[in-house]
């Protein structure tokens, strides 16, 4: 049995497009609160940069903010019966959903759980994935609430390697020694030239690198600790 054909007119026409654009700015209103999650919960302050949460948020919108309204402008019809169109809507809906759900399980895996310190001048990134998984050769720590944080992401020493590894708070001494060798193996003028400006402005600081996934970032810290600039942001190598 063949399904059923609606005519198509110019009322029929305005009318999927008024349904897709309500369709639409209930997507936004979805997305916003996805990406407010993700701005401030999942990446804060620079770990939204360093991370490339960019490329997942551009499929996140692809699938929220067009594939539904798109739909919608396909399927809808004003002759339809009421339980075919809530029929429709709710396959597109579930659709639509799952497709985010996706997205944000993703963004979730990948979000800095913690950052790793070294005294020899960097912090890199473990993510929730990594936590998850456990794969690495570093034995991670189960509780990294109890540790303090940098811009929302608690931050650790690590203390010896393989399964004999542990974490601890970061002291000023590991600080200091990360300040002494980020300064000595910074290579690039403008960078130096960005620190010198910084202590200018601020007085001494110390400094040391943040490596995200795609991304790493110079922070300076004043005496207490507190982020008085970020510089040096580029591409990982």
């Amino acid at each position: 049995m063949m399904k059923k054909s609606y005519p198509i007119n110019k009322s029929v026409i305005l009318a999927k497009f008024k349904a897709a654009l309500l369709h639409f700015a209930c997507s936004v209103a979805v997305f916003l609160l996805a990406l407010a999650w993700i701005r401030w919960g999942l990446y804060p302050d620079f770990h939204f940069e360093l991370n490339g949460v960019l490329y997942g948020l551009r499929l996140i919108a692809s699938v929220d903010l067009v594939l539904g309204p798109l739909l919608t402008l396909l399927i809808f019809h004003t002759l339809k019966p009421k339980r075919e169109k809530i029929t429709d809507f709710a396959v597109v809906g579930a659709v639509q959903l799952a497709a985010l759900a996706y997205g944000l399980h993703t963004m979730y895996l990948e979000h800095p759980r913690m950052l790793m310190f070294n005294s020899y001048g960097t912090a890199v990134t473990v993510t929730q994935r990594e936590f998850n998984e456990q794969s690495s050769s570093i034995s991670l720590p189960e509780n990294v609430a109890q540790f303090s944080q940098l811009v929302g992401v608690p931050i650790a020493t690590l203390v010896g390697g393989g399964e004999q590894s542990s974490f601890r708070e970061v002291s000023d001494s590991d600080i200091q020694a990360a300040d002494k060798e980020t300064r000595r193996t910074m290579s690039y003028d403008d960078d130096k030239a960005a620190l010198a400006n910084i202590e200018q402005q601020h007085g001494k600081v110390n400094v040391f690198a943040v490596l995200g996934k795609y991304q790493g970032v110079y922070v300076a810290l004043d005496a207490k600790r507190n982020i008085v600039a970020t510089f040096g942001q580029r591409d990982l190598q």
